[in-house]
């Protein structure tokens, strides 16, 4: 008997020169009434655009995966935003900045550190709202070497309507 619950949700709001974005997701499953897999991710974010090319942003997460011996993390960053292709049916973007981690293990350790940061988006339209998305974020322990925490998503998104899509993905964190 297994039951599983995957939901997630992302908010964008585009207010010229700022544009702030909200995503929250939580994965929950059982195996024959054991909890096997219960994780969840909050993050908010803002952007400030200094060109139609180039912005600046930060933001804040929360990470929490008792499976993954993380009772909580929480994560700031700040960096630039590069967005090399701007065209009708293509987006591609880089970003590269710093990040600093707190967090604890369900061991109650504590381990607080700094990591570089480096991410990359592609993004093929087929229509106006219906696409198809890769992206890959890489984050380098600044502090232990051998830390290399790599975030990847391939995403496929449909609308329902004008404000509602549809979102099946392949995530690896």
């Amino acid at each position: 008997e297994v039951t599983t619950l995957n939901a997630g949700e992302k908010v964008e709001w585009n207010l010229a020169p700022i544009t702030l974005k909200h995503s929250f997701g939580i994965v929950y499953g059982e195996t024959s009434g054991t909890t096997t897999t219960n994780s969840l991710r909050a993050d908010l974010r803002a952007d400030y655009s200094l060109s139609p090319a180039l912005a600046v942003f930060g933001s804040v997460g929360l990470d929490r995966n008792r499976f993954a011996g993380i009772a909580r993390r929480f994560e700031d960053n700040l960096g630039l935003a590069y967005k090399a292709i701007r065209g009708d049916g293509d987006k591609l973007e880089f970003e590269a900045g710093a990040s600093f981690t707190e967090q604890r293990s369900i061991l109650a350790v504590s381990n607080n550190f700094t990591a570089a940061r480096g991410a990359g988006m592609y993004r093929h339209l087929f229509t106006e709202t219906a696409y198809i998305q890769q992206t890959v974020e890489v984050l380098p322990n600044l502090k232990v070497s051998e830390d290399l925490r790599i975030n990847t998503e391939t995403s496929l998104v449909a609308p329902l309507s004008k404000r509602l899509a549809i979102k099946l993905a392949y995530a690896i964190r």
